[in-house]
């Protein structure tokens, strides 16, 4: 991280006219003192920009008051010399610009204060915009000044891109899913259209009316029953996947275009839903008969409870995708067959198919989260231990094997006298755990035997052998995995790789707490061996001129 620069080592404290208000992580209000056309973000501040088109503009204005009051240190009336500052509409941040801004841009102050300029390395200005993040005493200000606004005005901006991004998937696999459901697929897309249509409808009035909300009111009922269902059949592919790599290989053979479709089917069903909700927000805010007090916890209460619905299913969605999109890509890279059944045992699809059409819904999904789209990345052990270089291939798999966000530490290879394991062997280390594999297994069928945690691991043995290569035994709380290197480990620079392996193990072997016992025993014996000691000691001594 860099220190803060001032703004007095740029010249113009002011700065460009632009402020950008986060209302919740990667969700923005802009302020500026021109129309948002015209304010001309910087080209490389990736991001989404949004109008206000839900909000009479009173309700505009008067928003822009209250991010004022509570934004008192920005100096917002500074960016307004040449004009009014207002509200002028809503920014999404692109995942990579939030991680960007995370991992090394900075903000730049004046005075102390945070102005929200963005600086790189050296000090050079990245980004020209004034920046109040959704964390802070700023932030709670905003937060607790806007009410339920400030999730309503994020949901707006959410749909507005997620709506864009749903619709360039549907194109592209949408045919999936009509195959599977028929009907039932063409009944959920009127739902959606439908919901869509009246957004727009309301994007363009600027005000959600009855005649408006009469466009999806009379849907909900049959919406909700389609939600449910859909959310069922995505739960039993996540119960059917919580068992071991070699069925979930085979369900996901057999069942991936299910899946697709279910995924689908659920990502549509909530975005019609989270559109109704936005819909049903902006239509009570409009309602000038109720009072505003009750209006405003009504509306705290529905928006809160959407939230939690929402988060709910897309994280069981981004779970299932990201384990299809892994399993999909291992299946492709796998020798032997290469097609999965897809639509019924007389159709298939190719691998390589299969898996980019996987890998492009978790994008989808990762996009409509507003995340990064997370790619394995193929491993870097820093230590090894073969004969010759590590085969890529065998990094290759690991990619796809190895628990997510965990790297690999180490990597050997091996042969092994426990009759459950091949002959040869990989073993390797992560941060948290350590794998022992055939290699044929792995290869072939991208399975590794077993995996334990490196918590488990009690005791490690290195043992040199005149001749042949070391051996080295694990001892885990329920195993003893007996492992030996070939010949070429006897000396010299392997037999180092080899102990290196050695003292990783050694690093973390432990014995619980729990483990260790306390028996009385071995004090008592020793009280008495001191007692019997010190008893001896204490024997009066007879003398020479005693009878006897």
């Amino acid at each position: 991280m860099f220190p803060p620069y001032s703004a007095s080592d740029y010249g113009n404290e002011n700065g460009p006219g632009v402020s950008l208000v986060e209302i919740e992580p990667g969700v923005a209000v802009v302020m500026g003192d021109r129309p948002l056309e015209s304010m001309g973000l910087p080209a490389e501040f990736d991001c989404e920009v949004t109008p206000f088109q839900l909000m009479p503009p009173g309700d505009i204005q008067n928003l822009a008051d209250k991010i004022s009051l509570a934004t008192g240190g920005l100096n917002l009336a500074a960016q307004g010399a040449q004009g009014m500052v207002s509200a002028r509409g809503l920014v999404r941040l692109a995942p990579e610009t939030m991680k960007a801004m995370k991992s090394g841009l900075q903000p730049l102050t004046s005075g102390g204060k945070n102005l929200g300029v963005l600086v790189g390395k050296g000090g050079k200005i990245a980004h020209q915009i004034r920046w109040v993040p959704a964390t802070g005493v700023a932030a709670t200000s905003v937060l607790a000044a806007l009410g339920p606004a400030a999730a309503a005005l994020a949901l707006q901006a959410q749909l507005a891109s997620v709506s864009k991004k749903l619709d360039k998937n549907l194109k592209e696999t949408q045919s999936i899913a009509h195959t599977i459901y028929g009907n039932r697929w063409y009944d959920l897309m009127g739902l959606y259209k439908n919901a869509v249509r009246a957004f727009r409808e309301a994007q363009e009035l600027g005000v959600v009316n009855q005649h408006t909300f009469s466009l999806v009111a009379a849907d909900l009922s049959n919406l909700e029953g389609k939600r449910g269902s859909f959310r069922n059949n995505l739960r039993q592919h996540v119960a059917a996947l919580n068992t071991d790599r070699k069925q979930q290989l085979d369900y996901i053979r057999e069942n991936s275009n299910q899946i697709l479709a279910d995924v689908q089917a659920v990502m549509v069903a909530e975005e019609t839903w989270r559109c109704f909700h936005l819909l049903r927000t902006a239509h009570i805010s409009c309602d000038t008969t109720m009072d505003p007090a009750l209006k405003e916890k009504q509306l705290a209460h529905m928006v809160e409870q959407a939230q939690q619905e929402y988060s709910q299913v897309m994280d069981e969605v981004s779970r299932i995708t990201l384990e299809l999109e892994r399993m999909c890509s291992l299946i492709a890279i796998l020798p032997g067959k290469r097609s999965m059944s897809f639509f019924g045992s007389n159709n298939t699809r190719n691998d390589d198919e299969v898996a980019r059409m996987a890998a492009t819904l978790a994008k989808t999904v990762s996009e409509m989260r507003n995340q990064v789209h997370a790619i394995p990345e193929k491993p870097d052990p820093k230590v090894t231990a073969f004969y010759g270089r590590v085969p890529d291939d065998v990094l290759v798999l690991l990619q796809y094997l190895l628990p997510e966000d965990e790297p690999l530490l180490a990597l050997a290879e091996a042969k092994s006298y426990d009759s459950f394991f091949d002959s040869d062997v990989y073993l390797g280390i992560t941060l948290t755990r350590f794998f022992v594999s055939g290699k044929n297994k792995m290869s072939r069928e991208g399975i590794i035997d077993k995996m334990y945690p490196l918590a488990d691991v009690r005791y490690v043995r290195f043992r040199e052998q005149d001749g042949l290569g070391p051996k080295l035994e694990i001892f885990t709380e329920n195993d003893n995995i007996s492992l030996y290197f070939d010949t070429w480990a006897a000396n010299g620079s392997w037999l180092a790789d080899a102990q290196r392996i050695r003292d990783l193990f050694a690093t973390v072997m432990n014995i619980p707490e729990q483990e260790y016992r306390d028996d009385s025993l071995f004090a008592e014996a020793h009280q008495a061996l001191e007692a019997a000691k010190t008893g001896m000691k204490e024997l009066p001594r007879k003398s020479r001129h005693s009878a006897g």
